[in-house]
């Protein structure tokens, strides 16, 4: 991101991509499909949020979170692909349809779930 400014919704997408939120997202994350696995939604809820929430509050308030410094990591020009429009629908929609799919023990859910949220990675400019 060299040449133009981010917006505050690149910004935001940022956050994702710094080293705590996105360790303590997939350990919240794997947590909340192992609790959706087994149909108990108030676990996953509350305990695969503990960390998601953990970890935005350590990356915003007590870690030095740099956008501009971070978008230029790997994963940080994931997530800039992810703050188009289509990109971004096509993030949440596999960050819907991936817990419904291990609630409904769905594996080719799962598997599509995936490849959409790989579609969000397509350059669309």
């Amino acid at each position: 991101m060299k040449f133009q400014a981010l917006t505050k919704f690149q910004k935001l997408m940022l956050i994702n991509a710094h080293p705590f939120k996105l360790v303590l997202n997939t350990i919240g994350g794997a947590i909340a499909l192992y609790y959706l696995w087994e149909h108990q939604i108030i676990f996953a809820i509350l305990l695969g949020g503990i960390f998601i929430v953990a970890g935005t509050i350590i990356t915003t308030k007590f870690s030095k979170f740099n956008p501009e410094k971070i978008a230029d990591t790997f994963f940080g020009e994931i997530f800039l692909r992810y703050s188009s429009v289509i990109g971004f629908i096509f993030y949440l929609a596999s960050h819907i349809l991936i817990p419904v799919s291990f609630w409904m023990h769905n594996l080719y859910l799962a598997l599509l779930s995936l490849i959409l949220l790989l579609c969000g990675l397509l350059k669309t400019r």
